[in-house]
């Protein structure tokens, strides 16, 4: 009965579990983890530096680095980090990865760009049914989300594509917060 009760709530996202923990390396060279994050709500998103396509992974870092002012300005008293991933740790080493966040003027303090192993990379952003492989031409195909995980880990929204603007994620992350605690 109690395993009952705990799915109900977990499907009206009263309880959830925790996301899973990634080991990473951040562009400052220092190793985190996501569960080291748990204080925070997150932004998370999966990208990489060389992509092509102006509406992705370039497209992500203008409106992700947008959400982390406005989110300053309507919601100080909540904490966020934006955490990027990258899909090519190969390339995208933490040396590339402070250049890249440089260019689009990212403070490295907030918006956290990591990468790591790909294989756990790959299946931790099998979470969020997130997938990138090798593809003709480019480094990757991928397709993209983005997700708002509040403090303590859990999952509160993901955002499809780069279908989301800044109210919108905070609207999500002030509703979790005064969802009634079970």
């Amino acid at each position: 009965m109690l395993s009952l009760i705990f799915s109900v709530l977990i499907a009206l996202g009263v309880a959830s579990t925790p996301i899973p923990d990634l080991k990473l390396v951040g562009q400052d060279g220092k190793p985190l983890t996501v569960h080291s994050l748990k204080s925070h709500f997150i932004f998370l998103t999966f990208l990489y530096s060389r992509c092509p396509a102006q509406d992705m992974c370039p497209k992500t870092m203008k409106m992700s680095k947008a959400l982390l002012a406005d989110w300053k300005k309507t919601a100080p008293e909540l904490p966020l980090k934006v955490l990027a991933i990258s899909f090519d740790p190969d390339h995208d080493t933490p040396k590339i990865l402070a250049q890249f966040g440089k260019s689009y003027g990212v403070n490295p303090k907030d918006f956290i760009l990591a990468t790591g192993d790909l294989e756990d990379i790959s299946k931790f952003s099998e979470n969020f049914n997130i997938v990138a492989f090798p593809s003709a031409g480019q480094p990757f195909a991928h397709n993209m989300k983005n997700i708002l995980i509040g403090p303590g880990l859990v999952e509160i929204k993901q955002f499809k594509d780069n279908e989301f603007n800044s109210a919108q994620v905070i609207k999500a992350a002030k509703e979790h917060l005064n969802q009634p605690k079970g």
